[in-house]
């Protein structure tokens, strides 16, 4: 999948790329490992960030049948069509995330970020092929489900390698970055859908809400990152255009595209961003550079529950997935990460 932010677009203690997930832990520095390894790669691929993916694409699973069909809470499962999209869907987007990586460590490193390959945990050489490898897998496993799921994954891919790589480098415009970054959104929300609905082309309108929330959401984390980004020459909306534009911008988006989904009456996305909005709202007036991450967090851990109402299996999911990544951290890196912590 194309980048979830710095990501596409981190819920549970949701960071988007941006959160301090990464920061260096004082003069503490993990060494290379062959012991750590598998782990290292696996976390290579941001799992931490697998959060607002995940819950975007149940979210394109749930809806359909919720709009479609008499379903009730707590009565819809996991097809195993589904089941091999969220697979081949974490291994894309773990692909993207590691292609991210190797094109920003300068900057990556300048604000504290990303320490596998920063501390030479995993050399760039080897993060590529890794990359390369569980993205050919992505796409046989998608090619398996449908072809209407291959499609998704190909554009998906296609916009992907344009927003890391020359001679596009889309994410080095703050415009371009942004749309990219919307469209994963709206396509992850289709990407669920496959398995759910005979007829993508009905759900395009209610994937519009989740694309605007991707890109809000991913203009908005820029701004902690301004600084790093201003030494390595990186055009953000932050660096562009300033922090108060981006504030502005960020919840203005949301609230336009909570207005659509009043229209298309998506009721988990309306939970998510009705609650969520007043917060945006309030970062409007909040001290420069604070506030960022708690309606961001906000959001989407909204947005995991309000599908877990329909699917309490994909609460579960979330739930190892987080136990999971503290253990990692904790003994890793000596960090108490992923958190619910609302300080940036």
């Amino acid at each position: 999948m194309t980048d979830s932010g710095r990501s596409n677009q981190e819920s549970l203690s949701i960071s988007i790329e941006q959160d301090q997930e990464e920061k260096q832990s004082g003069s503490f520095s993990p060494v290379k490992d062959l012991r750590w390894l598998v782990l290292d790669l696996i976390f290579l691929m941001r799992p931490t960030q697998f959060f607002p993916i995940w819950a975007t694409l149940t979210a394109g699973f749930v809806v359909p049948q919720v709009s479609f069909q008499s379903v009730s809470f707590f009565s819809i499962g996991f097809t195993s069509d589904f089941w091999l999209t969220l697979l081949s869907v974490s291994l894309g987007s773990g692909a993207v995330f590691i292609y991210n990586q190797v094109e920003d460590v300068e900057s990556d490193f300048i604000n504290g970020k990303l320490m596998i390959l920063n501390f030479g945990l995993i050399t760039e050489n080897v993060a590529l092929w890794f990359g390369h490898s569980i993205a050919a897998v992505s796409l046989f496993i998608a090619a398996s489900v449908s072809y209407e799921l291959l499609y998704i994954y190909i554009a998906c891919g296609v916009l992907g390698l344009a927003y890391n790589f020359y001679p596009f480098s889309l994410k080095n415009n703050p415009y371009s970055a942004i749309v990219v970054n919307a469209l994963g959104g709206f396509l992850c929300f289709l990407a669920g859908s496959v398995s759910a609905s005979d007829s993508l082309t009905v759900l395009i309108g209610t994937a519009i809400p989740y694309g605007l929330a991707w890109g809000a959401v991913f203009a908005l984390v820029t701004v902690p990152d301004q600084a790093g980004d201003q030494k390595t020459g990186k055009k953000t909306l932050t660096v562009v255009k300033g922090e108060g534009f981006t504030r502005h911008f960020a919840f203005w988006v949301n609230a336009v595209a909570v207005a659509i989904a009043v229209y298309f009456k998506d009721p988990v996305f309306l939970f998510a961003g009705i609650v969520s909005l007043p917060f945006y709202f309030r970062i409007l007036k909040a001290q420069k550079g604070s506030g960022i991450f708690f309606p961001v967090k906000l959001s989407f851990v909204l947005l995991l529950l309000g599908s877990s109402v329909f699917v309490p299996v994909f609460f579960i999911l979330n739930s190892v997935n987080f136990a999971i990544c503290r253990l990692y951290y904790r003994f890793r890196f000596r960090l108490d990460y992923p958190s619910f912590s609302a300080v940036q």
